[in-house]
């Protein structure tokens, strides 16, 4: 089940490398463009803003949370050594009700967005909104769903010390 999970997860990673070199050829011909004709690429900062750091930020969000390689608080790991199982449950529930919250928030966002067909003024056009935010709800709902996954297959338990992040349990 794992592997489905980290399969679908790297349809995002590619998302997410393609939109950063796709990123830094527009701002690049932008930059170039300006210093030596005098013209800019249209709407290179709303497409950088509106889809490229979407896109490269939630999809790095969903990998790494696949991956069980988001940021954690191992606070109290190191002082109760004997319960560190029920504290690792305690954070996989509070990341999964953190994610499951902005996706719900996300959904209405997007679809609201959807509906009122959601442009911004990018000076010469205007620039579709509605599609990044529909992939924030998609990102965040598949971070959801590895959550939901973690917690059902490998019920966490106290992880051995040699166990590193994005190893298989």
């Amino acid at each position: 089940m794992l592997r489905i999970t980290k399969a679908i997860a790297k349809l995002p990673l590619i998302l997410a490398a393609f939109a950063t070199v796709a990123m830094m050829v527009h701002v690049g011909m932008d930059v170039f463009a300006r210093l030596f004709f005098y013209w800019h690429a249209p709407a290179t900062m709303e497409i950088t803003a509106y889809y490229y750091m979407v896109f490269i930020v939630f999809a790095g969000i969903l990998y790494s949370t696949v991956r069980r390689d988001h940021i954690s608080v191992e606070v109290f790991d190191r002082f109760f050594d004997r319960i560190r199982g029920p504290i690792t449950l305690f954070r996989s529930l509070v990341t999964l009700i953190y994610f499951a919250f902005f996706a719900y928030c996300g959904y209405f966002l997007a679809l609201r967005s959807f509906r009122r067909r959601e442009v911004t003024d990018a000076l010469s056009f205007d620039l579709t909104v509605w599609p990044s935010k529909v992939f924030l709800f998609l990102a965040l709902t598949g971070c959801c769903l590895s959550l939901v996954i973690q917690l059902i297959v490998t019920r966490p338990q106290a992880e051995p010390a040699s166990l590193k992040p994005g190893e298989d349990v």
